[in-house]
C-alpha cells in the first residue's frame, strides 16, 4: 500500500518556446516529483525547436503525440498540407523539421497518443491517469469548459453531451489534456479533467498570458487528487526576439509576441 504521496508535474503545448520551458523545469526540478508528463506540442510556433528538444531530454519524462507533431511529421512534403489549415504552417512546418532534423523527427513520429497509469496502491481506479493531447484518439479536439458565467471563453464552450461525445465511456480518476492553451478543472462523471495552460503562451482573456504554464498534481492515501495549476515568469524579451527573427514563415509570429509581451 501506498504511504506517501505522489506527485505528477504536467505541461503541454510548449511549442519551442525555450524559455518558457526553461522556467517551468527550473521549478518542476525544485518540486522534485514522482514523473513528469509532457501533454505533446514540443515544437511549432516559436523559434527554438531543436533547443526545446534537446532541453527537455535532459530531464526523465513520458511525453505524447500532439497535433504539431503531426506537421512536422506527415505534412512536410510537397502537396501533404491540408488544405483546412492555414496554408502559412505549411512553410513554417518545412522549417521547424529542417531544424529539429531527421533523428528528432524521428523521435516525435514515435511519440504515443497517450499515455495512461496506476499510482500503485491507489483503491477503486483513484489512482488511474490517462495523458491525451486534445480527445482520445483525436489531438486536434481540445476539451473546454462547459457554458456558464464563468467560462471566459463561451465561444468554445463545450456541453457536458458533447464531452461525453468525445469521451465515451473511457474512465480515469484524473484525465491530463492541453490543445487549447486555456487552464482548465472540470468534473466529468468520476474524472477530474485537468489542462494547466500552456508553456508556450495562453489566449486572452485569460489573464496572464505572458506566464508560462504547468501543473503539480498530487495523490495521498485517503483523498482525492490535490490539483496545483501554477503560472511562472521567463524572459519574455528573449522568446519575442527570437519570434521576430522568423517572422518570414511564421506570420503569426506578431500575435505571439503581442500575448507573450508583459504589461507595462
Amino acid at each position: 500500500m501506498t504511504t506517501t504521496p505522489y506527485r505528477i508535474a504536467f505541461l503541454t503545448d510548449i511549442h519551442g518556446n525555450l524559455h518558457g520551458l526553461e522556467a517551468v523545469l527550473r521549478e518542476v526540478r525544485q518540486a522534485a516529483p514522482d514523473l513528469l508528463l509532457v501533454g505533446g506540442d514540443l515544437t511549432f510556433k516559436f523559434a527554438y525547436p531543436r533547443e526545446t528538444l534537446e532541453l527537455l531530454a535532459t530531464v526523465e519524462h513520458r511525453a505524447i503525440f500532439g497535433n504539431t507533431e503531426c506537421y512536422i511529421t506527415r505534412w512536410t512534403a510537397p502537396g501533404a498540407w491540408p488544405d483546412w489549415l492555414a496554408a502559412w504552417g505549411s512553410e513554417h512546418a518545412r522549417w521547424t523539421r529542417a531544424q529539429i532534423g531527421e533523428d528528432w523527427t524521428a523521435y516525435l513520429a514515435g511519440l504515443p497518443l497517450e499515455y495512461r497509469l496506476t499510482v500503485h496502491g491507489a483503491p477503486g481506479g483513484q489512482g488511474d491517469v490517462l495523458m491525451v493531447h486534445g480527445v482520445p484518439g483525436n489531438p486536434f479536439i481540445g476539451i473546454h469548459q462547459a457554458p456558464g458565467p464563468d467560462n471566459l471563453h463561451p465561444r468554445w464552450a463545450m456541453t457536458d453531451e458533447t464531452l461525453t461525445g468525445h469521451l465515451g465511456d473511457m474512465c480515469a480518476s484524473l484525465i491530463l489534456c492541453g490543445h487549447t492553451h486555456i487552464p482548465l478543472v472540470r468534473r466529468w462523471r468520476d474524472s477530474t479533467i485537468v489542462n494547466p495552460g500552456a508553456v508556450a503562451h495562453i489566449y486572452a482573456p485569460t489573464p496572464n498570458p505572458h506566464l508560462a504554464r504547468y501543473a503539480l498534481l498530487t495523490w495521498r492515501p485517503g483523498h482525492s487528487w490535490q490539483i496545483d495549476l501554477r503560472a511562472v515568469a521567463y524572459d519574455n524579451a528573449a522568446a519575442a526576439q527570437g519570434l521576430r527573427a522568423i517572422a518570414a514563415h511564421n506570420p503569426a509570429a506578431p500575435r505571439l509576441i503581442e500575448l507573450i509581451t508583459p504589461p507595462a
